[in-house]
């Protein structure tokens, strides 16, 4: 009698800790349905995400060429013809060209590096905006730049259309 108590006992004591396969069932199915639902969501992300970069590449091979001759112009502007090879890469870092290489514009000086910059933000907007260009901010642009190219430079922005806020 004492083996069956303890059987019975051993028994009660797995049931207690066991859960009902119909409760896991229902678990299980909700989890199924869950990974399925975020399965779908997961694969709209991954198409949107590849129209996004398609329609960036196709905007980028549009836009860039006439962002990059406008920033061309500036920049031989602003330099007297010195530099008139500026051209940008995917994440939209300067180079140059010279002798037949490319180099990052931080090889020029540092006022220089700071008006390609300046060259190429105002023709991005420019292009971008037409007729409409919002405001542009310069924010310690021109800290760098030799008092030439700075009458230069500022010139450029007194003609321009597009009204310009300059922090010193």
């Amino acid at each position: 009698l004492s083996q069956k108590g303890d059987v019975d006992s051993n028994l009660a004591r797995v049931k207690a800790t066991t859960a009902d396969t119909a409760v896991l069932s229902a678990q299980l199915d909700i989890c199924e349905r869950e990974l399925s639902r975020m399965q779908r969501s997961l694969a709209g992300i991954e198409c949107a995400t590849a129209s996004l970069l398609k329609a960036s590449e196709a905007m980028r091979a549009s836009v860039m060429p006439r962002v990059t001759e406008a920033a061309n112009s500036l920049m031989s502007s602003f330099t007297g013809g010195k530099y008139e090879n500026l051209t940008s890469d995917k994440d939209l870092s300067l180079e140059f060209i010279q002798d037949g290489r490319k180099r990052d514009v931080s090889y020029l000086s540092a006022g220089t590096s700071d008006a390609a910059y300046i060259s190429f933000r105002a023709a991005l907007a420019t292009v971008l905006f037409s007729n409409d260009t919002p405001p542009l901010v310069y924010d310690e642009s021109f800290a760098r730049i030799d008092e030439e190219r700075l009458f230069g430079i500022l010139s450029m922005l007194a003609e321009s259309k597009t009204q310009s806020l300059v922090f010193t």
